[in-house]
C-alpha cells in the first residue's frame, strides 16, 4: 500500500468517524414522541372500548416465568399483536382496599389470580422494561381483557402517545 493510499484510507476513516454523534442514537428524538403504558393517574379521552383497570404489575411471581417462556398465542377476539409484547404479569385490584391487603399476612387474603400482560412496545416506550429490573408496582393501565383460545385470560393494555393523542390498542381497523 502506497502512502498516498495509507494517507487517504486514514483520512476518510477519521471522517467517518467525525460524522458518528457521540451521545448514543435514539429512535425518539423528542420526548412528545414516547408512548405511555402506565398511568397513575385515569388519562382523558379514553376510547369507549377500552378501560381503566388497576393492576398490581410484577416479574417477581412464578406466573411470570411460565409466561416469559416465548409461545404462540391465539385469541378468541381479533386483535392486531403485532407490536405487542409481554411486559409482565398483573393481578386486578381495588385501589381503595389494596393497602389493607398489603399489611395482611398472606394466609388472611385471598390468592391473587396473575394474568399475562401485553402491550405494544417500541423504542419510543418509556419505562417498561420487565427483564432487566425488578417490577413490582401497583399501576392504572388502559386497555381491554381478551380471552385465549385455551380459556385463559390476558390483559392487552393500550398506550398513549401525548403529541397527537393517540391510543395503540391493537384494534382492529374498521
Amino acid at each position: 500500500m502506497s502512502t498516498t493510499s495509507r494517507r487517504t484510507f486514514l483520512a476518510s476513516g477519521l471522517g467517518a468517524l467525525a460524522l458518528i454523534p457521540f451521545s448514543g442514537l435514539r429512535a425518539c428524538l423528542w420526548a412528545g414522541d414516547h408512548a405511555t403504558i402506565l398511568f397513575h393517574d385515569l388519562p382523558e379521552n379514553i376510547p369507549a372500548e377500552l378501560t381503566a383497570t388497576h393492576f398490581h404489575l410484577t416479574n417477581q411471581v412464578k406466573a411470570f416465568e411460565e409466561w416469559r417462556a416465548p409461545r404462540e398465542l391465539d385469541f378468541k377476539e381479533k386483535v392486531n399483536m403485532r407490536h405487542f409484547s409481554f411486559i409482565g404479569v398483573g393481578a386486578e385490584i381495588n385501589p381503595w382496599t389494596n393497602w389493607l391487603i398489603n399489611l395482611l399476612p398472606d394466609w388472611m387474603t385471598p390468592k391473587r389470580d396473575y394474568v399475562p400482560v401485553f402491550a405494544p412496545t417500541s423504542s419510543c416506550t418509556s419505562n417498561i422494561q420487565p427483564f432487566e429490573y425488578e417490577v413490582d408496582m401497583d399501576i392504572l393501565l388502559v386497555g381491554r381483557t381478551l380471552h385465549l383460545i385455551t380459556g385463559e385470560k390476558a390483559f392487552c393494555a393500550a398506550s398513549y402517545r401525548p403529541r397527537d393523542g393517540r391510543w395503540d390498542a391493537g384494534l382492529p381497523r374498521t
